[in-house]
């Protein structure tokens, strides 16, 4: 932590302790906004892209024997085999599966088989894909809804929900552009954003950062900063792997004459003590969008600029 600046910003007493203990105050108490949570639009045309192999997949729940329909289906309708893997909230179009295994003479044997669900099918790729929905319950299941469009909607929320980390990020990322257009435009910076190291004209080259995608980088003359952001609801192994990997970038921008800033939020950092103590330590500037909202981001880009 560069001190100095948060005491001439706060208050020349203010301590280390006194800044993070400041910083947790003043955390989000979540990073959910009512557009983060689902992506209506993108579920509708995931699902809508395949309505009508859904539609035939239907007819199958008044079928009599479902294997022989469904492979039926399968050689008449090539293109219902792509909802299949949805149906198990899997993305993949080609994967192993573990078929089989057993104990023999102490030692133990794996059996596996590959599922494949590109078109064309021919005899035997039927047959495994008929096989694979009888053993993971498709076949029961289209038993038993009565519109598989709708469930597959209910699939696609819950597939979706792996990406409100992300949305949470660019809800961040949304208030900080427009705080970092003002300064900007205040401070005649140059605001370069989402682009690798690599691409920016004048960048001094390293290694290291070259193939490495940047939120921002505010720049004036040859001086620039690097500002990263990003929010973190819970606790877990992601936000722990982030606080090594900008000590890891704040040290490789040192050695450039560069600076650092990282503007991080959420109520995750409450129960993450050590995480948010060793980052605070070896990072110059850590703020949350408390910090530069009073300012405090605006002062140090005068500071570090000029």
């Amino acid at each position: 932590m560069n001190l100095d600046y948060y005491q001439k910003f706060w208050g020349e007493g203010l301590q280390e302790n006194e800044v993070i203990k400041r910083f947790k105050e003043t955390l989000l108490k979540t990073t959910r906004s009512y557009d983060s949570l689902v992506n209506w639009e993108k579920i509708r045309q995931n699902v809508h892209r395949f309505k009508y192999e859904i539609a035939i997949l239907n007819s199958l729940k008044h079928a009599k024997d479902l294997e022989k329909e469904l492979y039926n289906i399968l050689s008449k309708y090539p293109r219902v085999v792509k909802v299949i893997p949805l149906i198990v909230a899997v993305r993949e179009e080609n994967f192993q599966i573990l078929d089989y295994y057993e104990l023999n003479s102490g030692t133990v044997v794996f059996q596996y088989q590959e599922i494949d669900f590109s078109t064309p099918l021919d005899h035997e790729k039927r047959l495994k894909i008929v096989n694979f929905c009888s053993k993971t319950g498709i076949l029961a299941l289209l038993k038993e809804v009565n519109d598989l469009f709708d469930y597959l909607v209910g699939v696609e929320v819950g597939l979706d929900s792996n990406a409100r980390k992300n949305r949470s990020g660019s809800f961040m990322e949304q208030i900080v552009n427009k705080h970092l257009i003002e300064i900007k435009s205040e401070l005649s910076l140059k605001l370069i954003s989402q682009k690798l190291f690599s691409k920016v004209a004048g960048f001094p080259s390293h290694p290291s950062l070259a193939n490495r995608k940047f939120d921002y980088l505010i720049m004036k003359d040859k001086l620039g900063v690097n500002i990263e952001v990003n929010a973190y609801n819970v606790p877990g192994s992601k936000p722990q792997e982030i606080v090594d990997s900008y000590i890891e970038r704040s040290i490789e921008l040192k050695k450039l004459g560069l600076y650092f800033v990282w503007i991080t939020d959420g109520p995750a950092w409450l129960s993450m003590d050590n995480q948010l103590k060793k980052a605070f330590k070896e990072i110059d500037f850590i703020l949350n969008l408390h910090f530069v909202s009073c300012g405090f981001l605006k002062f140090i880009l005068r500071r570090l600029l000029s």
